[in-house]
């Protein structure tokens, strides 16, 4: 694997940490304003906390993008996958940090048995797949695919589509998310390895 993506692995889990760690104090912050007496000095201080971490996520994502001005090819790719509606540079840089650029990558069904995000259709037109999210495989892709696969089901007709097919059979929404997930990331891989562009009929229908 390249040195790049080693490096930028790091940096996204690092960012990553400093959100956990602001989302907890900011629920801290939240739970002492609804308290009996809210201590002011102390939810001052929380506050003072969350700019810090606001600075260093910040600062996580510049050096992110400093590293991408100095590999065209890599820049190429993230510039790629940020055609996806729902998917930003931040989601583009972990999948492909987390996967070495597809490079160990031998096909769809590997990556998302890599990934955890192994929900399939039976030829039956039934859904299989964990009642709840899989604990197994690269917690950091499905993690930084969650937020984008709900992005994607408002904005992406395609995507859209697809989600309501699965929920008008009877399946947990949290599994119907997966199973967008899943397609978001094999869409990904599939836009990498043949070096397109995504297009969504919606755009086309816009501009007409």
């Amino acid at each position: 694997a390249e040195p790049i993506y080693k490096e930028l692995k790091e940096l996204t889990r690092e960012r990553n940490k400093y959100i956990k760690i602001r989302t907890r104090i900011k629920n801290n912050i939240h739970a002492l304003k609804h308290s009996h007496g809210p201590n002011k000095k102390s939810i001052n201080r929380n506050n003072l906390l969350v700019k810090e971490l606001d600075k260093l996520i910040k600062s996580t994502e510049k050096e992110m993008s400093e590293k991408l001005k100095t590999n065209q090819e890599l820049s190429e790719k993230i510039e790629i996958l940020t055609t996806i509606p729902g998917v930003g540079q931040t989601t583009a840089i972990t999948v492909l940090a987390e996967t070495d650029g597809f490079s160990q990558i031998q096909n769809s069904k590997q990556l998302c048995s890599y990934s955890g995000l192994d929900v399939q259709e039976r030829e039956s037109g039934k859904w299989k797949g964990q009642s709840k999210i899989s604990k197994k495989g690269n917690s950091h892709i499905r993690a930084a695919l969650y937020f984008p696969a709900l992005t994607t089901i408002k904005y992406s007709e395609q995507h859209k589509v697809f989600y309501q097919r699965i929920k008008q059979k009877k399946v947990k929404s949290k599994i119907a998310l997966t199973a967008v997930s899943r397609k978001l990331l094999v869409l990904m891989y599939s836009m990498c390895k043949n070096n397109i562009k995504y297009e969504q009929n919606y755009q086309k229908k816009k501009a007409a």
